[in-house]
């Protein structure tokens, strides 16, 4: 996807739903059982799946206003800058939150915005997500590897700030290999930034299959690809990163609106 930028105690229905309000989490929101096993799968294995985190009315709602925000294009690296983007996520900030996935203060810092189908094809070589969105552009040797994109500034931060981020793909559609589904490297987030990450390409993947509604945590350090889809249909992602309130060296993060810090 990188052409486009943009565990203790029970996770009980409750505590989620009030958490997301208006995103009608059902009653099979975690499909572990408990907050640790949640946490100690994604910190082992760099990704794990959160079945039926959105009610399908809602994400048929979500949707919607994802393509408003696109106009037709297969995506959007800067989602955040629609009200209703910027409410789910501190929606999802404060998920995840409560479930000790992201520590307190943690910010919901880039939404994008996939559309994948047989007419806006492409696959991903496997790679790791590194950069960031930034307010402006600053002077730094520890941030490199700068770009202009879509109205911001996007560079590749210090390996500690990568290592405290977590995206969340939220499905808006239900996804097989056949759509072009990420596929993933489990624990390769492990190893740090890596120089040659083709040459890993013969290990074994974790198939990032999911039903509509669904979402997969992932760390951005995760080794991933997709392969273009082969059958008619949509694959529609929103793609959450999730990142620390402060930056160092003076970096900030863009100013979206409504942004909720927890």
């Amino acid at each position: 996807h990188g052409a486009w930028c943009g565990r203790s105690g029970a996770v009980g229905h409750a505590t989620v739903s009030k958490a997301l309000m208006g995103v009608q989490v059902g009653d099979r929101a975690v499909g572990l059982r408990s907050r640790a096993q949640l946490r100690d799968t994604v910190e082992q294995d760099g990704c794990v799946r959160w079945p039926k985190l959105v009610s399908r009315s809602r994400v048929q709602a979500l949707a919607e206003h994802a393509e408003g925000a696109t106009h037709g294009r297969a995506g959007s690296r800067c989602l955040l800058m629609e009200t209703w983007c910027s409410e789910l996520a501190g929606r999802l900030t404060q998920a995840l939150v409560s479930a000790r996935l992201l520590p307190p203060g943690s910010l919901a810092v880039q939404c994008i915005y996939f559309e994948k189908t047989l007419e806006h094809n492409w696959l991903v070589a496997l790679h790791q997500d590194l950069s960031l969105p930034l307010r402006n552009r600053i002077e730094s040797p520890a941030w490199h590897g700068w770009s202009y994109k879509e109205g911001h500034h996007f560079a590749q931060p210090p390996p500690g700030v990568l290592e405290q981020c977590l995206a969340l793909r939220l499905h808006l559609d239900s996804c097989d290999e056949n759509d072009g589904a990420l596929r993933i490297v489990r624990g390769s987030h492990r190893q740090g930034i890596l120089q040659t990450p083709s040459s890993h390409s013969s290990v074994q993947f974790q198939n990032c299959t999911a039903q509509e509604g669904d979402a997969w945590l992932m760390r951005p350090l995760a080794l991933h690809a997709s392969s273009k889809r082969n059958t008619p249909g949509r694959r529609r992602v929103l793609h959450f990163v999730f990142g620390p309130a402060t930056l160092p060296d003076g970096a900030q993060w863009p100013q979206w609106p409504l942004r909720a810090k927890v």
